[in-house]
């Protein structure tokens, strides 16, 4: 079979003014060498008002050093992180929309995503709530872009 990482998801991301902060996470559940990575790209200049994404060095080797850093990088630069460092989005303060690219590589033959049952209904019906609000109508065009091409 194949062997290496494979492109596993490419989203954009929309975090409109006033949304709220994502609660700490990951996004995989299984820990180890490249298990998954995540590549973020700044579609609109970030800064710590507007949405950026806050990250917590060493978490990823379970440990923590009790702070919080936040990646304001100039607009177009990438954000590398492994997906099983825990990281949220924070919330916008800003009269605009904030806008940012992910791609996610994933290794070959391992499952590393969560399930509905993992964390309980409460933690589904925070993220489904998120999602929900964060962006309907960019769902929505992918949606009609789907539909179109499965014609």
């Amino acid at each position: 079979g194949e062997i290496g990482p494979w492109l596993g998801r490419a989203v954009v991301t929309r975090t409109p003014p006033a949304s709220p902060p994502q609660r700490r996470h990951r996004d995989i559940i299984l820990p180890g060498p490249a298990a998954q990575l995540t590549i973020q790209v700044a579609l609109t200049q970030l800064t710590a008002n507007n949405g950026p994404l806050g990250w917590f060095p060493g978490s990823h080797l379970m440990q923590s050093p009790g702070y919080e850093v936040v990646a304001n990088p100039p607009l177009g630069s990438l954000v590398l992180y492994d997906s099983y460092t825990e990281h949220r989005g924070l919330e916008n303060h800003c009269n605009y929309d904030r806008y940012a690219m992910y791609y996610e590589f994933e290794t070959r033959g391992i499952f590393s995503g969560y399930s509905d049952s993992h964390f309980g209904q409460r933690a589904l019906a925070h993220t489904l709530a998120f999602r929900q609000l964060v962006d309907p109508q960019l769902r929505q065009r992918a949606l009609e872009i789907l539909a179109r091409h499965a014609r």
